[in-house]
């Protein structure tokens, strides 16, 4: 089961029931939603994304026609990941690339506690790690009359493996959340084009249908950014030749 929202100011737990087939996935509703069947074939799919913050949690799969958001409660954690974990293994069945052979390279410093816990939590293969680049949460001090105001920009992370990409953060409405973070998740297969954005200053990583994810990047870290891109874009070209 799973859940999804109305209006109601609570999150109201909907049953639900998600079905893999070998080319699609299938989420069916209980008639009392009001919701139809909704099928997406794994061909479709761009990258999926897991958020976890605190008991409100969300699997959502995006897609060339829309997005599939399913709400579900922190309890449930435990089977969505096994489920999403036969979606990956299915996904990279039928998407495959040759493996990244290169040694391991990492980018811009090392990931914090948290971020190291996540990559435990989504069991990302230390061994299978090829490149990192990461940035770490940073206090902002805005000086007001009379007053400082202090607050954190968000930590990212963006984690390569031989078959996939992570890219990892504790971003939630456009705020530094202590409590929880955002996981999206791709087959090589589906990365068409990584390069540097300027506006804002970001790495933009392009996927298949036309979606993509960016990972903003501070004055100080551009350099070891443009070596990061750089590596990451040598790395595909050369799995797909």
């Amino acid at each position: 089961g799973a859940a999804t929202r109305d209006n109601h100011p609570a999150l109201k737990l909907m049953p639900r029931l998600m079905l893999a087939w070998p080319d699609r996935l299938s989420v069916y509703s209980h008639p009392s939603c009001g919701t139809e069947k909704t099928t997406i074939r794994f061909e479709d799919i761009a990258y999926i994304q897991l958020e976890r913050f605190l008991a409100d949690c969300s699997l959502i799969v995006f897609t060339r026609r829309g997005i599939l958001n399913i709400p579900f409660h922190g309890r449930d954690e435990e089977y969505v990941g096994f489920f999403l974990a036969h979606i990956q293994q299915r996904l990279l069945a039928i998407f495959k690339l040759a493996a990244l052979l290169s040694e391991h390279q990492a980018f811009g410093p090392e990931p914090s506690y948290k971020f190291a816990q996540i990559e435990s939590i989504l069991k990302v293969d230390p061994e299978e790690v090829v490149t990192r680049f990461f940035v770490s949460p940073r206090e902002v001090v805005k000086s007001r009359p009379f007053r400082q105001e202090h607050s954190w920009t968000f930590g990212s992370e963006v984690v390569l493996t031989r078959h996939e990409l992570y890219v990892f953060s504790d971003e939630k409405d456009g705020y530094r959340q202590p409590y929880g973070f955002r996981a999206s998740w791709a087959p090589l297969f589906n990365i068409e084009e990584i390069g540097l954005g300027d506006t804002p200053q970001s790495i933009a990583i392009h996927l298949r249908s036309n979606c993509s994810l960016d990972v903003p990047v501070p004055t100080d870290l551009l350099g070891e950014a443009k070596n990061f891109v750089l590596f990451v874009r040598g790395q595909i070209r050369s799995c797909r030749s």
